[in-house]
């Protein structure tokens, strides 16, 4: 967070709000404020003068061409990365704050969905031994294996061959 020297807000992305709320880009803001924090009276309707770029303008602005992650972008790669779509996710959070439990039919889906993924990644190997049954039931359904044994546990192991 950056306090903004102008309005005294206290900012995430400061180039931004120099930008968008004070009509000026980050030079003329560092233009506008000398070194001890005090901004500088302008005449109206005037701009400061870009005399040379002082060591704090060129720290200050190094970042100002490089696109910042929005929300929407962290969100999108949050469902992404975790195979959900962003209504479901929205759905998780509305009952989290609710204080609601997940119904049976989704939490159901949920595990049969990440079986569906770890036995994809097991799906080349001829022998697989797992605890999770979800995983077993999709090498067995999907991927042409057989259950050769399942040692009692815990955990429950079921071994497993490619027919």
């Amino acid at each position: 967070m950056a306090e903004c020297l102008i309005c005294g807000k206290e900012m995430k992305n400061l180039p931004q709000h120099v930008k968008m709320a004070h009509k000026m880009t980050m030079e003329e803001y560092q233009k506008t404020i000398d070194g001890s924090g005090e901004i500088e009276e302008l005449p109206e309707g005037s701009t400061p003068e870009a005399d040379s770029i002082t060591p704090n303008e060129l720290v200050n602005n190094r970042f100002d061409d490089k696109p910042e992650l929005t929300e929407e972008d962290t969100i999108e790669k949050l469902c992404k990365e975790k195979d959900i779509t962003l209504k479901e996710l929205l759905s998780l959070i509305r009952r989290f704050k609710t204080g609601s439990s997940l119904d049976v039919t989704q939490t159901i889906k949920q595990k049969i969905d990440l079986g569906k993924r770890g036995a994809e990644a097991l799906k080349n190997e001829k022998k697989v031994e797992t605890d999770n049954l979800s995983i077993a039931e999709s090498l067995v359904k999907d991927h042409n294996f057989e259950v050769i044994t399942v040692r009692s546990g815990p955990p429950k192991v079921w071994v497993l061959e490619k027919g």
